[in-house]
């Protein structure tokens, strides 16, 4: 397969899929879209190789920007919601790549949140932005992601951190309840345990064994019955988007993100009616004396579902 310099690959990988998508020359156009389960494949590179063989038409890619669900420090990575483990040294050896750039998943949905169009978000609350103050970028998923975009000269740089691992807040007795209940099964209960998809079902498990339900579903099930009217979905969906609200605005409340919120992943915009009709905001800015801190910050919702890719494409232009 000939080496091509004109053709650059990008990648998102989360602890379940691995997208994928090339560009040419400078284009930032995504081509040959493609979404790879990770479970079938022992690591990145041999997704990579299948997804080259069947989208790549004879030709390598010559630089690769890929973001993945992890820390991303040193040549080793490992993942943290699936079995993925590799030398990012190795990894761009086999791939015969010129320059390989391995980033953290939020670095990438932080990149692309600037680009967005109109079409491609739903706007929560208007609030009152401030030019060029940080924005906080806020994503349940199959883990729970965060970072911050801040600007330097005219540029956004995005922070990222690991704030999805940590202590999850309980503001009620019935939340005290439920962290009690997690804390049986986790060493340490984070935010994660709840501001996800498998954090819904954690929370859908606890209502279960503290009320006696008689049944225990999977994420999809849950919002599939909450968007059914379904009421015992609705009452779990509804204080999981609450809970939520509570967790990121601690968020930014922390890095006085007065440039917006950007909530994205995965599961949000398949619910998003109901969080459109959710407390979500209230919880967001219920802080006591610091209320009106928050109450005046934009949040908007990402409905982008490819903006991983884009926001490593965004990241191919960076050193």
């Amino acid at each position: 397969m000939p080496h091509c310099n004109n053709l650059s690959l990008v990648g998102d990988i989360g602890g379940t899929n691995a997208r994928f998508a090339l560009l040419s020359g400078p284009s930032r156009e995504l081509h040959h879209v493609a979404v790879l389960p990770c479970a079938r494949y022992s690591g990145p590179a041999e997704a990579i190789e299948a997804y080259l063989t069947t989208h790549a038409q004879g030709e390598r890619p010559g630089q690769a920007v890929l973001a993945f669900a992890c820390p991303v420090s040193g040549d080793t990575i490992k993942m943290t919601n699936n079995h993925w483990q590799f030398s990012q040294t190795e990894l761009r050896s086999g791939l015969d790549l010129q320059r390989l750039r391995v980033v953290g998943d939020f670095y990438a949905q932080a990149m692309a949140m600037p680009t967005l169009k109109p079409a491609q978000k739903l706007i929560l609350r208007e609030g009152k932005a401030q030019p060029e103050a940080p924005i906080l970028v806020f994503g349940p998923g199959t883990g729970l992601g965060m970072a911050t975009l801040v600007s330097i000269d005219g540029r956004w740089h995005p922070l990222t951190g690991e704030g999805g691992h940590t202590n999850l807040p309980a503001r009620s007795p019935l939340e005290e309840q439920i962290v009690s209940y997690l804390r049986g099964r986790f060493e340490v209960v984070t935010c994660e345990h709840l501001c996800s998809g498998p954090g819904l079902e954690n929370l859908y498990a606890a209502y279960s064994t503290l009320f006696h339900w008689d049944r225990w579903l999977t994420a999809t099930d849950i919002t599939t019955n909450a968007l059914n009217r379904e009421p015992n979905c609705m009452k779990v969906v509804e204080h999981f988007i609450d809970w939520m609200g509570c967790v990121a605005g601690n968020a930014a409340l922390t890095t006085g993100t007065f440039g917006g919120v950007y909530l994205t992943g995965g599961i949000l915009p398949q619910i998003k009616e109901l969080l459109a009709a959710s407390h979500f905001l209230d919880a967001f800015d219920d802080k006591g004396v610091m209320h009106s801190y928050n109450r005046n910050i934009p949040v908007t919702l990402n409905l982008e579902p490819l903006s991983g890719l884009v926001g490593a494409a965004a990241a191919l232009a960076y050193g």
